[in-house]
């Protein structure tokens, strides 16, 4: 007899959870650890029970990186929701996203690893990561339409997201060991591409540079 189809809420339930243990696997032992089996084992039900809520494990890979973006998205809101002004929630939003990599580093890499399938594959992770950059882009909108910022709002959120990923990658992969560390540079960074929103944020006393010119709007 054939097995009774799963409702539309035992569905998602059981992607939670099958998620949130191979996210736990995952931190602990890296991505080569994540198995059907394995999940299986930390969540107590048959290897075989899993493949009725993923079709395969690039399926389930997916789904982890929705989850992960959902928690990134819900840490960096509340952080920007926190400002009284445009440039306070651009600085909080930052701050965030730096916190954010700091308490989760793994899955920060996970999240953004070159190893991934097309997103084109994978409807829903496509949904969270456009969502979540038009977010930022919403942001630096506000800021150029109140003479904050000049330029197209777009280009300049890919050119401060390529930023910070380049630098966060630096971080989670050990690659930072010239005498800077990720705060030491975080803050200069962002003077100088979304100047002058940043103005007031410190460089590192020793990372300043004697003679640097004038720094100015970022123009695309």
């Amino acid at each position: 007899m054939p097995r009774a189809a799963l409702s539309r809420q035992e569905l998602e339930t059981g992607r939670v959870r099958l998620c949130d243990a191979a996210l736990a696997l995952y931190e602990r032992e890296g991505e080569v650890a994540v198995s059907f089996r394995r999940i299986a084992d930390q969540t107590g039900t048959s290897h075989t029970r899993a493949y009725r809520y993923f079709e395969d494990k690039a399926a389930l890979f997916a789904a982890m990186r929705v989850r992960c973006y959902e928690q990134f998205a819900r840490s960096t809101r509340q952080a920007a929701d926190a400002g009284d002004s445009t440039t306070a929630r651009i600085q909080a939003l930052c701050m965030g996203v730096l916190d954010f990599v700091e308490a989760y580093p793994e899955r920060f890499e996970f999240m953004f690893s070159p190893r991934q399938p097309a997103l084109t594959q994978y409807p829903a992770l496509m949904a969270i990561r456009r969502e979540t950059f038009d977010y930022f882009v919403a942001l630096i909108q506000r800021a150029v339409d109140e003479d904050l910022l000049e330029g197209d709002a777009r280009t300049l959120t890919h050119v401060a997201w390529a930023g910070i990923y380049g630098l966060f990658t630096l971080h989670v992969s050990g690659q930072l060991v010239y005498g800077r560390q990720l705060r030491d540079v975080y803050r200069p960074m962002f003077r100088r591409v979304l100047y002058p929103l940043f103005e007031d944020f410190q460089d590192h006393p020793a990372a300043t540079t004697a003679g640097a010119g004038p720094q100015r709007r970022l123009k695309p």
